[in-house]
């Protein structure tokens, strides 16, 4: 966009000049030869336009405004043909939701990098339709990147199965970690020691050959497989999670979001006078533990760190009247090391609102545009959604990689490299500020 200053009367005043769009048709020349056999060879057409009929420009564009402006593909079809485009639905949709497998590979990357370099992972999800039925959105993120992920389930199994996914072809692995984690059930399977399977259907037969049955234990089992194959690429032991608290959600080192604990004391509006006193005094109580870690972790003052323990030990010690209210401060009570990690280790974050943020791009982007029809369109939604939101946290213009990628310029570092750099930035900031 122009822009011309000019003066009037002591005032300042910017004069724009919007872009201009228009319309133009390159010819291309190519080379032919002859060669000796007969046979023609022809000059291959640039990269950058190689199985399309349109530029990268009017593709950047169609791309950005439905994934970024959330532009519906008949206004996107309408805005065209008002400024002499000629283009159909057909078009537009084709360039939506095919040749994703140019960008597939840097969306499985987003995961893969996020996984290996994070300290911690937040965790969200929310329904979606597809084909006209109902589905989930899981996203996994932190402030580097965001990965999402339509699925049929929200179930634990469907959460690990998504973590897994950069593991490789081995999809179940019984190793230490899944010994550790059967151990729990109280499930001890030696015969699976050391042992790995590629499908899930390769595990049902080897636990049936050896009479292993039950449904719940089969569960189980499939966890165990699935957590032994995430920590071939990370330790599970080290992998923090934050989440809502949500059942599928609760693994290895998991906390407790401060924000979403509030909503559930909150969530019921009491009109006895004693359960009213008794419900602002676990609010006061609440928010004085919060902003004592909260300060704890911007200065490292250890006197915060002391009013916190100290005012966590005098809410478990009222005498609660209120049974709602009694159960959510037991609820808290209970999981004291969960709700107090980032007191421990001030990187850690208090809460999950950056997650919910993210989960809110997919709502937003479901309440305009609806269902998806095709598989390809589902995995379209997934892939740029991740991408676009992966951008803006490591400071790239989106449309800025879509030209990058589209031209195969190679302008733009990987984005695998862009969420590493910024998960090592936002380390150093977090160290720099607890110091």
């Amino acid at each position: 966009m122009n822009t011309t200053t000019i003066y009037c009367k002591n005032r300042l005043i910017y004069l724009c000049t919007l872009p201009k769009i228009t319309t133009f048709n390159t010819l291309y020349k190519r080379a032919v030869y002859i060669l000796p056999n007969g046979k023609t060879l022809t000059a291959d057409l640039p990269a950058s336009v190689q199985g399309s009929h349109f530029g990268t420009e009017l593709r950047s564009f169609i791309l950005n405004e439905y994934h970024t402006k959330r532009v519906t593909q008949p206004l996107i079809h309408n805005f065209l043909q008002d400024t002499g485009i000629v283009i159909s639905q057909a078009q537009i949709n084709n360039i939506l939701n095919s040749k994703i497998s140019d960008f597939e590979k840097e969306y499985n990357d987003i995961l893969l990098t996020g996984l290996l370099y994070s300290y911690y992972l937040h965790v969200d999800d929310t329904g979606s339709i597809h084909s006209g039925k109902n589905g989930y959105c899981t996203v996994i993120g932190n402030e580097a990147f965001a990965w999402y992920k339509s699925t049929n389930s929200k179930s634990r199994v469907n959460f690990l199965e998504l973590l897994s996914t950069p593991c490789g072809p081995c999809k179940y692995i019984f190793n230490n970690a899944a010994s550790r984690y059967l151990k729990k059930y109280k499930i001890k399977l030696s015969r699976l020691n050391d042992l790995s399977f590629t499908t899930k259907a390769d595990l049902i037969y080897y636990l049936e050959f050896y009479g292993i049955k039950g449904v719940n234990k089969f569960k189980r089992i499939e966890e165990a497989g699935l957590i032994g194959a995430i920590d071939t690429l990370k330790s599970v032991e080290s992998l923090y999670i934050m989440s809502d608290n949500a059942k599928q959600f609760n693994l290895f080192n998991h906390m407790q979001c401060w924000v979403h604990m509030e909503r559930n004391i909150k969530k019921y509006k009491p009109t006895n006078q004693t359960f009213i006193q008794e419900q602002n005094l676990v609010l006061d109580l609440f928010w004085d533990i919060f902003k004592n870690i909260k300060d704890y972790k911007n200065t490292g003052n250890i006197k915060n760190k002391e009013l916190a323990e100290e005012k966590f030990k005098t809410l478990s010690l009222l005498s609660i009247q209120y049974e709602y209210l009694k159960d959510q401060v037991d609820f808290i009570v209970l999981n004291k090391k969960e709700f107090l990690m980032s007191l421990y280790d001030p990187v850690l974050p208090l809460h999950n609102n950056l997650c919910e943020n993210d989960i809110r791009q997919y709502v937003m982007k479901r309440n305009i545009s609806g269902e998806t029809k095709s598989e390809d369109g589902k995995k379209a939604r997934d892939i740029f959604l991740s991408i676009k939101t992966t951008c803006r946290k490591c400071g790239i213009n989106f449309i800025d990689y879509l030209k990058n990628k589209l031209e195969k310029t190679n302008k733009f570092p990987s984005i695998s490299s862009l969420v590493r750099e910024a998960i090592k930035l936002h380390n150093i900031q977090s160290q720099i500020s607890t110091c």
